[in-house]
């Protein structure tokens, strides 16, 4: 038996409780000279940059980086995102990774590809520890249409 989760399209109010979508603020610059805006940022002893191939179609394991945010930014192919609350691992979310997210620190994750492989940078804290745990039943995103 398999747990099935709702994918939905990540907007600034259904995954806010998760994180944040990186993208430039909607202010209007009567400069013409190139722009530069801080759209988040932490304390740390210094950052990591990975780049993930992902050719799994269901999850068995979400993990968590209790001290880290971490950046989800897709380059090739589709996948979904699947996050739960820091305190809550088991109220899980699926979202269509269609644009560059970042993760607040201890929200629990996992990737999965819809297309037969997709690509993902990733950024994080260079230090960071990793919790998992692992589902007693496979969560596979499901489009549920209605």
């Amino acid at each position: 038996m398999k747990i099935f989760s709702k994918i939905q399209f990540p907007a600034k109010e259904n995954f806010k409780k998760f994180g944040k979508i990186l993208e430039g603020s909607k202010k209007t610059h009567s400069s013409k000279k190139t722009q530069y805006e801080v759209i988040t940022g932490s304390k740390s002893e210094g950052w990591l940059l990975a780049y993930l191939v992902v050719r799994n179609r269901v999850s068995k394991c979400i993990e968590q980086h209790p001290a880290s945010k971490e950046s989800f930014e897709p380059v090739k192919g589709v996948c979904l995102l699947i996050v739960a609350p820091v305190k809550t691992p088991d109220k899980i979310e699926t979202f269509v990774l269609d644009k560059p997210v970042v993760l607040n620190e201890g929200v629990w994750h996992d990737v999965v590809a819809l297309s037969e492989e997709a690509e993902v940078k990733i950024a994080e804290n260079s230090g960071v520890t990793t919790k998992k745990i692992f589902f007693k039943k496979t969560v596979e995103p499901v489009l549920i249409t209605k």
